[in-house]
């Protein structure tokens, strides 16, 4: 979006963040997150990081990759 409208990054990220439209991560707990990908993995047993973000999002929640990976981490440590 930025080389499209032929500003730096930094300047975009100003300006949506001036006017409330910056990027925001839903305010969910990590025993939260746990239990909802948890839900989800025991009916998608075999359901890879991707498949867990979608589910996430399609169900409104936005957290960090790294959050999601956490999460599933401690779901399951040995990756079963």
């Amino acid at each position: 979006l930025s080389q499209t409208l032929r500003v730096h990054r930094s300047t975009l990220h100003h300006h949506l963040w001036m006017n409330g439209l910056s990027k925001h991560y839903s305010d969910i707990t990590d025993p939260e997150l746990d239990d909802v990908i948890h839900h989800y993995k025991c009916s998608h047993p075999n359901a890879g990081l991707r498949f867990v973000i979608a589910f996430l999002k399609s169900h409104g929640i936005h957290v960090q990759r790294k959050h999601i990976w956490l999460s599933m981490q401690r779901i399951n440590p040995l990756g079963e």
